[in-house]
């Protein structure tokens, strides 16, 4: 008898001695963004949803640098999104000097000190071609600064 008790304790002895699995984090499979580590944006434009950054680059004009950037975002409208950018950057401190329709979309002007100037123009996605299939819109983030803010370290990034 004790050894056929022994026997069927064999079972639950083992799976005793067996190392405990580490413990993951769980993640909303259904998310991919929760994952995928989000593309860093200019001081003051900040963004709820999905996004892509599709290009981001400097150029030098003169007396002036520019910044272009372009932004493919999800799950929007441009009007959710032109309120939750002009929000962030008057939070940032800049100003907003101007909105007007341009290209099928909507654009925000905005002014910064020293002389900086930031344009945003968010385009729906039936005014503009975009790469993603998801993305229901774009950015076009244009920021000027003059050289002097530059040499001062007045950089906005």
């Amino acid at each position: 008898m004790k050894k056929l008790l022994f026997i069927a304790a064999l079972p639950l002895l083992f799976s005793a001695c067996k190392q405990p699995e580490p413990t993951t984090p769980v993640a909303d499979s259904a998310s991919p963004e929760a994952t995928a580590p989000r593309a860093s944006l200019p001081r003051g434009l900040a963004l709820s949803v999905p996004y892509n950054v599709i290009s981001d680059e400097w150029v030098d004009e003169g007396e002036e640098r520019k910044r272009m950037m372009v932004i493919e975002f999800e799950r929007a409208d441009i009007a959710s999104i032109g309120r939750e950018i002009t929000e962030g950057m008057v939070n940032a401190r800049y100003r907003l000097t101007g909105t007007a329709e341009a290209r099928g979309g909507q654009r925000f002007n905005f002014r910064g000190d020293p002389g900086l100037q930031v344009s945003i123009l968010v385009r729906p996605r039936k005014a503009v071609a975009l790469q993603s299939a998801a993305a229901t819109g774009n950015i076009e983030y244009t920021y000027r600064e003059p050289r002097e803010a530059v040499a001062t370290g007045q950089d906005a990034d």
